[in-house]
């Protein structure tokens, strides 16, 4: 089976196509970058926004089975709508399932049991994923295209990741021994790590290709064990065993007046499929030794 993986060399791609890689799946690369795998059946270097032709070509050649999505164009709403028009396009005149990775930002800030019909993004991210996920489903009545899925992964971990929420709370304890969390540390949310992230989708293309179960077309991934920031806080000072990291918890009415927004978002257990349940302790150990290790 052959996949295409758009977004290849970004931080979860590359991972994504080491784990299609290793289950025997023949991985076609696109990116606007150069490649630094060596484990692709073919690559080119495209910008999908305008490139159609080299896309076209890709699809012509190798007739891929499935197309996964994870490009983002985090300047322009216009520029994801290109992204998709033009995969949709190619996906329904080849025949090809299509995986398009959204994010749960779309969920917004407040959302309790998370579930598709109560998306309320209030980031420019969230905002921009979730006409995107529009556009798919608008586009692909037009074109009688129903091959496609929408994923929603929480927070992703993993090497290379320094931008989420946990990383940089482990990382600010490991240089100040001290970190202020805002609402007294009583938010709530969900998180995977980029490994189980990547297993779950290598999964998802057999089950797709195979038709084996019936798959809805928006699943929610994430551990399946919510927690707070609290929790998390005691879960890093417990694995680094050590009493001198310190946490001030920031009252909600001073939150506030700091302009902090209250986050409390994780998924419905209904919405989540194919997870291989590796709790939030695994996922910061995995964290704090690769953040250790750099």
């Amino acid at each position: 089976m052959k996949v295409v993986v758009i977004g290849s060399e970004g931080f979860i791609g590359k991972n994504l196509c080491k784990h299609l890689y290793n289950k025997d799946l023949k991985v076609i690369g696109v990116d606007i970058i150069d490649k630094t795998l060596e484990i692709y059946e073919d690559y080119i270097k495209a910008d999908i926004r305008v490139d159609i032709d080299k896309l076209v070509k890709i699809f012509e050649e190798h007739r891929p089975e499935i197309t996964i999505c994870l490009s983002h164009d985090k300047d322009t709403i216009r520029g994801n709508i290109s992204i998709v028009e033009n995969i949709l396009n190619i996906c329904s005149k080849y025949g090809t399932y299509l995986i398009y990775f959204s994010s749960a930002a779309v969920y917004g800030y407040i959302a309790p049991n998370a579930k598709p019909g109560l998306e309320n993004p209030i980031t420019l991210y969230g905002i921009q994923k979730l006409i995107t996920e529009n556009t798919i489903k608008l586009l692909s009545k037009i074109l009688s295209y129903d091959r496609w899925i929408i994923v929603r992964p929480w927070d992703v971990l993993g090497e290379r990741c320094r931008n989420n929420a946990i990383c940089m709370l482990i990382d600010r304890l490991l240089k100040n021994k001290k970190i202020d969390l805002y609402f007294e540390g009583l938010q709530i949310t969900d998180w995977i790590h980029v490994n189980d992230l990547c297993r779950i989708i290598s999964n998802l293309c057999i089950d797709m290709y195979e038709s084996k179960i019936d798959i809805p077309n928006i699943l929610n991934i994430a551990s399946g064990d919510p927690k707070t920031f609290r929790e998390i806080f005691n879960i890093v000072k417990n694995i680094l065993d050590s009493d001198e990291y310190v946490i001030n918890y920031i009252s909600f009415e001073e939150s506030f007046k700091r302009g902090a927004r209250y986050l409390m978002t994780y998924p419905d257990r209904e919405t989540l499929r194919y997870v291989e349940k590796i709790g939030i302790t695994y996922n910061i150990n995995q964290a704090i030794r690769e953040i250790l290790a750099r």
